[in-house]
């Protein structure tokens, strides 16, 4: 039985060597992030046809957006050598990108659900937000017709942040 339990983790072991071997992995290097006041953005909004309360979130209104851009073209490691990215390398490159900044953009949205928005009845509220913006340079390493290479990538994520509000009362 012990032996069974030690061929078993075995043959477990190596199989699991072999498919690491047959497919490449994809690193994704992260970077700090350079953060920039980008713009603002007024947001009207209006409850001018209701008694009732009218209640939102900031990340209803002005969600937290991501925006990914990789180079077209890798650097072979080995030779330096420039090669052109194939269309499902790149798909999966911007997979690993977006998975590898998940944590941060899902942060981004979860303080923005954090923010609600009430305007009473026959109410008028303007607020005033501005975006930020987190942009991260960095480099992806991935493999090529099993050729090691590297490419560049800017993962910019844009961050809603609530400054101020006017309130004014609907007229006819």
């Amino acid at each position: 039985m012990a032996r069974r339990t030690i061929y078993l983790g075995l043959i477990f072991g190596i199989s699991l060597l072999i498919s690491n071997c047959s497919r490449p992995s994809i690193q994704v290097y992260q970077a700090a992030p350079i953060e920039q006041a980008v713009r603002e953005e007024t947001l009207d909004m209006r409850n001018c046809d209701s008694n009732d309360d009218m209640v939102t979130t900031l990340a209803a209104q002005a969600p937290a957006r991501q925006h990914i851009s990789i180079s077209e073209l890798a650097t072979a490691v080995e030779t330096g050598s420039v090669i052109d990215i194939p269309n499902e390398v790149y798909n999966e490159l911007r997979l690993q990108i977006e998975s590898a900044h998940r944590t941060v953009f899902e942060k981004a949205v979860a303080s923005a659900e954090k923010v609600d928005f009430t305007i009473p009845g026959h109410k008028i509220h303007m607020y005033k937000i501005h975006w930020i913006q987190q942009i991260y340079r960095s480099t992806i390493s991935f493999a090529i017709n099993d050729q090691a290479c590297t490419a560049s990538y800017v993962y910019t994520l844009e961050i809603p942040k609530l400054d101020s509000y006017t309130v004014m009362a609907c007229t006819a």
